[in-house]
């Protein structure tokens, strides 16, 4: 009897088990179909969401670096329009030494170039303390206060100074990171006029001599301010080149942030996004079988408890 109780109850519990797994797939298939993604629950698949979890990761890690790229070729773009800026300063400072130059020029004509001068200094003035989302960019880490300050003649740095670290840095990939910044001692100099004399380096002590110059019309003086017109240039066109250089290297990365985005994102697809025809398929393979596992459990069932089931 015992032996035949064994033998009764072995195919009813198994091809309830079958029937009990088979909804479990059911509901899982409706579920992917619902929500789209493959993996519901990280015992579904504990590889593959392993991989997504850490693609999700390197995803975002990438999109925080695009985001800091994007800030670094801003501020570097806006230096560059500063170095335009001055550029065009001295360039037509320049134009201005030349003709003032000649000794043809009476003293009203060396006024108006005076006042000339005077409108560059404080162009310059202007474009050496440009902001940059509230920050100035060339007062190194002073970025709160203006990197130049004016009083009389005199036109004093404010920002760190270039003996010191100043560069602000930005990551912009695993171990990398851009400088953004310039220094405006570097850039724009300073200068102090001291018993009429000026006494400093750099395009603001070139301008306010020029402007002296051409105040006491000296000529020997303005010959001398065309060539140092020409050093700043040949300085001013050195940091431009640097920041051309460094917004290359950032737009070069942000190429292979968006690429390595692009990979992230398919891999993350691939794991997690449902094929939506295979999901249809295996879901109607289900019912399929789970009627055959009814009608396999209707010739041992009652009749009563397979209705029940149905």
């Amino acid at each position: 009897m015992g032996f035949s109780r064994i033998s009764t109850s072995f195919p009813t519990d198994l091809s309830l088990f079958f029937l009990h797994k088979n909804q479990e797939r059911t509901t899982q298939l409706q579920s992917m179909i619902a929500t789209g993604q493959n993996i519901q629950k990280p015992s579904d698949d504990a590889i593959g969401m392993n991989r997504l979890l850490r693609n999700k990761l390197d995803l975002s890690r990438d999109m925080q670096f695009q985001r800091n790229l994007n800030t670094a070729i801003s501020e570097l773009n806006v230096n560059e329009n500063v170095l335009n800026g001055v550029t065009d300063v001295i360039q037509r400072a320049r134009e201005l030494a030349v003709q003032a130059s000649s000794q043809t020029n009476g003293p009203n004509d060396l006024l108006a170039i005076q006042e000339e001068v005077d409108a560059l200094i404080q162009t310059t003035f202007q474009l050496a303390n440009t902001t940059y989302l509230g920050r100035y960019t060339f007062a190194g880490f002073r970025t709160d206060t203006p990197a130049f300050t004016q009083s009389g003649l005199d036109v004093t740095y404010a920002g760190t100074a270039n003996t010191v670290p100043f560069q602000r840095q930005i990551e912009v990939a695993d171990g990398i990171t851009i400088p953004v910044n310039f220094n405006g001692q570097d850039v724009f100099g300073s200068v102090a006029v001291v018993a009429g004399n000026p006494v400093g380096s750099g395009l603001f002590n070139t301008l306010r001599k020029m402007s002296l110059d051409l105040q006491n019309a000296n000529y020997t003086g303005l010959n001398q301010d065309v060539a140092l017109l020409a050093t700043d240039l040949e300085n001013v066109t050195s940091i431009r080149a640097e920041v051309g250089a460094r917004v290359n290297q950032a737009e070069a990365l942000l190429q292979l942030n968006e690429n390595r985005q692009i990979t992230f994102t398919e891999q993350i697809a691939d794991v997690q996004d449902v094929d939506l025809p295979t999901v249809i398929s295996q879901l109607a393979q289900h019912d399929q079988q789970y009627q055959t596992s009814l009608a396999s459990l209707s010739r041992i069932l009652s009749t009563s408890l397979v209705n029940f089931l149905r």
